[in-house]
């Protein structure tokens, strides 16, 4: 297992007012690195009158990186500004996992008109999950550089349907999978998606693609290419209430996935089976549940 601990960048944590790391970035890096932590979470309060994020974030990454070479051992930094400050812009440079939007909460609709993030959306999974398909918001995906939606609220006042679709979003995002809950005492469906091998293969795929939603509305299509020429889709129920089918066609991949005559095979990831051996025009996944989604791995014949 790892260790991680948390501070914060400002004089006080953002609960309790316990004391933050401003003024004190060496010598907490210092004593970090001697503990031998391998993950920093930094917050973002009580930073007032300290410049912007990008410096104050950046001076603690200095420290760190000082830290840690002179240990021979990097620590993780992840800091967290909930999306505010252009962080998508610097964070990439300073940190290895940054925050892009306000804190998730364990609800699928929450606070839709002022989450306190800087890209304007909620703090619900569904809210989180249509911010996501700004793209500029991941640009900076890459080795040692992971945009942060926040923890992943699996099991926790959702549907299984919205839980199963949560990992699924966050595995296409290869977004930092960070579990609020204890795992020592998981029931077994909760298990059954945090350990899903085809599911975690797509969130540390080597080539790190961005997701990219290909199509809106209330029977959406997401895509993520993967090394060695395969791809995962995600076909997504949008509506609050009602089940439907979301159909692809092959078409709508691009590229040699639109050729005419193009037959794909089609692994069910969270069925870990094969739906389909050689899919020709396109495939429909049927009767999908309100807020629920199949997340496909496919393979060009």
């Amino acid at each position: 297992l790892s260790l991680g601990l948390y501070t914060c960048a400002g004089t006080q944590t953002c609960k309790y007012g316990r004391p933050g790391s401003w003024g004190h970035y060496q010598q907490d890096a210092d004593t970090l690195s001697s503990w031998e932590i391998d993950w920093v979470k930094a917050d973002n309060c009580h930073t007032e009158g300290q410049g912007t994020p990008e410096q104050y974030f950046g001076n603690f990454s200095a420290a760190l990186n000082a830290s840690g070479t002179r240990a021979g051992r990097p620590m993780v930094f992840h800091s967290c500004e909930w999306g505010e400050g252009g962080v998508a812009q610097w964070g990439p440079a300073l940190t290895q996992v940054y925050r892009i939007h306000g804190d998730h909460l364990p609800f699928w609709t929450f606070n839709t008109n002022s989450s306190g993030s800087g890209d304007g959306g909620g703090q619900g999974t569904g809210d989180i999950i249509q911010v996501m398909a700004n793209q500029s918001l991941t640009a900076g995906l890459a080795p040692f550089s992971f945009p942060d939606p926040d923890f992943v609220m699996t099991g926790l006042f959702q549907t299984e349907a919205e839980s199963l679709t949560e990992f699924s979003f966050w595995s296409l995002f290869s977004a930092p999978l960070l579990v609020a809950t204890d795992v020592r005492n998981m029931s077994a469906f909760k298990a059954g998606l945090l350990l899903n091998a085809g599911v975690l293969a797509v969130q540390r795929d080597a080539a790190l693609a961005q997701a990219v939603r290909l199509r809106a509305g209330s029977a959406q299509l997401w895509l993520k290419p993967l090394a060695g020429g395969d791809a995962a889709v995600i076909l997504y129920n949008t509506e609050d209430s009602a089940a439907q089918d979301v159909s692809i066609a092959w078409a709508e991949l691009g590229g040699a996935w639109a050729a005419p005559g193009a037959t794909v095979k089609v692994l069910d990831l969270w069925a870990g089976s094969v739906l389909a051996p050689a899919a020709a025009g396109g495939l429909t996944a049927k009767g999908l549940q309100p807020h629920g989604s199949a997340m496909w791995r496919l393979t060009l014949l």
